[in-house]
């Protein structure tokens, strides 16, 4: 059996390129219901629907001139014959061949025709009364004719987008394959390791490219199921290559990214990188299994947020914590059980290879991962918002279970700007909500010039220089409050710092102190410098490196916020 897969078309008067050619006559009317079995018979059909025979004698030198010698020459003929009845025609295609001897002699025949000798003519004249019509069977993948498959599924959004994947391992390696399948049009992919022996119980790679680079490996395969990919491969450090402005703007090129190397590194190089810089990147998917490849998570990140996959893996961390479904979620991604931690690291983004499961348990993952993240692409780029996805599948083999699905959606962060040193403040929005209603019931209580004020609950990333604001509390019951300042209480701190901190694993925990400026500027007064001072000159009282003061003037419907950070370092004698 021989294939012959056909590229695309070359229009008429175009310059012909290098390679097998297989020539084409198309005709706006259809063909006899019985294909010709004869060359004569078929030459005669073609004049008597207007194709002239010199245009037939072109057709066939072209072909056989552009096809190597001691191989066969293929021609397609296309009739409008396709189609519902009183509708447009479409071209149906048939294929015919030339056998090799045939096609060599005909060569011969085409090349004396060039050179202007007579018996060109003649031989053609001699094959054409002699020789039969092979049919050959056409297997159509032309989109004008053919529905594809797939074209209600979530992944059909996948088709004719350009993806860059970073990670081309157990996760990277099966997207991949699921992207090329869906039809994507350009695909970049990033590694730097190597195909080896032990990986391909659940990566997709062939054994033949044991020793090869991933990103190669992965690039053949995937150009094997789909011929029209347009691929690149990266086989290079991801953090480095960050810092290379023209491969960083390649990258950037992409409809979207997805972040499949479960690397805590990478995604903190990323985090870092649009902390810096203006923040405009393609979505990213950032996705991670859990320690037997029962549990999936997905975040999805947009340019519209100040965080990307540390801030999300965060957030959702947080929020899972809050929810009694999200209990067997944190327990997989986040587990305080030691022994747990010694398999596994507790974050999502681990880059050791510590998961155990087969390529079936990390195509099931990463399968709904992949249509779960054509659903959120699918949005338009206004109402895309920063999204958490998990899959739940350690039941899933249980007849009285079922796999299951959680799915949060996260509002950007208020971000405030310290001035001091810099610090990016990201002020959730329900703890912002909360210090206003605290605002407003000091108003309703006492008037609008009475400050108040309360504890702040976070954490914080020197690294990046982040300072998370994730809750608020109102004023302490040992608070004085007057129109002349506000002194924070400290009656109940300890307890909702620990309470926080149990609660959601470490994520949350006490950062420092807000309070207000009634109908005023939001800029700390002397008194409040005064109190820093005292405050971290002393290592009895207070042991924390660094306090975050949040300053709210106006008043409660139009409030002015700002946002200090005070160091230890800063008082050092």
């Amino acid at each position: 059996k021989v294939v012959t897969e056909l590229g695309r078309w070359v229009e008429y008067g175009e310059e012909i390129p290098e390679g097998k050619l297989a020539t084409a006559i198309l005709l706006p009317r259809s063909m006899p219901h019985e294909y010709p079995a004869t060359m004569l018979d078929l030459i005669t059909a073609l004049i008597v629907r207007g194709i002239p025979l010199n245009l037939i004698k072109s057709t066939v030198s072209i072909g056989v001139l552009s096809t190597a010698p001691g191989q066969p020459a293929i021609f397609l003929l296309g009739a409008a014959m396709r189609g519902i009845a009183g509708g447009e025609r479409l071209q149906h295609l048939a294929c015919w061949r030339i056998v090799a001897d045939q096609a060599d002699k005909l060569r011969e025949a085409a090349v004396k025709k060039l050179e202007g000798q007579p018996a060109g003519d003649t031989e053609f004249s001699d094959w054409a009364l002699n020789a039969k019509v092979e049919w050959c069977r056409v297997l159509e993948d032309r989109p004008e004719i053919v529905e594809r498959r797939d074209s209600t599924s979530a992944s059909h959004w996948w088709h004719g987008k350009h993806v860059a994947i970073l990670g081309c391992g157990a996760i990277g390696s099966a997207v991949a394959m699921i992207l090329a399948r869906a039809g994507i049009k350009r695909l970049q992919l990033y590694d730097n390791a190597i195909v080896a022996p032990g990986l391909l119980v659940r990566q997709n790679f062939p054994r033949r490219d044991i020793g090869y680079t991933k990103c190669s490996s992965l690039k053949h395969s995937v150009q094997a199921a789909n011929g029209d990919l347009d691929v690149s491969d990266h086989y290079t450090d991801l953090i480095a290559m960050l810092g290379n402005e023209e491969r960083l703007s390649e990258l950037m090129s992409a409809d979207a990214i997805i972040d499949a190397t479960a690397s805590i590194s990478v995604a903190s190089a990323l985090e870092h990188l649009f902390r810096h810089r203006p923040k405009k990147h393609p979505p990213i998917l950032s996705m991670c299994l859990g320690h037997n490849a029962d549990f999936a998570m997905m975040t999805f990140s947009v340019d519209s947020a100040p965080g990307l996959s540390i801030d999300l893996d965060r957030k959702s961390k947080i929020t899972l914590a809050n929810a009694v479904a999200g209990r067997p979620f944190l327990e997989e991604f986040w587990p305080r059980a030691s022994e747990r931690r010694k398999l596994f690291q507790p974050e999502p983004g681990c880059s050791s290879p510590t998961f155990r499961g087969s390529f079936a348990d990390v195509l099931g993952l990463v399968a709904p991962m992949t249509n779960a993240g054509a659903v959120l692409l699918a949005a338009h780029p206004q109402k895309r918002h920063p999204s958490f996805f998990g899959l739940d599948l350690s039941s899933a083999g249980r007849a009285t279970r079922r796999a299951r699905e959680l799915a949060y959606t996260f509002q950007p962060d208020h971000v405030l700007k310290d001035r001091r040193h810099g610090y990016e403040i990201r002020l959730n929005r329900d703890a912002s909500a909360a210090m206003l209603a605290w605002i407003r019931r000091s108003e309703r209580l006492h008037g609008d010039r009475i400050e108040t004020g309360g504890v702040l609950f976070g954490s914080v990333d020197e690294f990046l220089k982040v300072i998370w604001v994730d809750e608020v509390s109102g004023p302490p019951p040992d608070s004085i409050a007057s129109p002349a300042g506000f002194l924070c209480g400290t009656a109940g701190v300890a307890h909702m710092h620990e309470e926080k901190k149990s609660r959601t694993g470490g994520s949350v925990s006490f950062i420092g102190m807000w309070h207000t400026h009634p109908r005023g500027l939001p800029t700390p007064s002397p008194t409040d410098l005064r109190a820093m001072n005292e405050l971290l000159r002393d290592q009895r009282s207070y042991l924390g490196q660094r306090f975050l003061m949040i300053i709210v003037g106006g008043i409660s419907g139009f409030p002015i916020i700002s946002a200090s950070v005070f160091q230890r370092s800063d008082y050092d004698s």
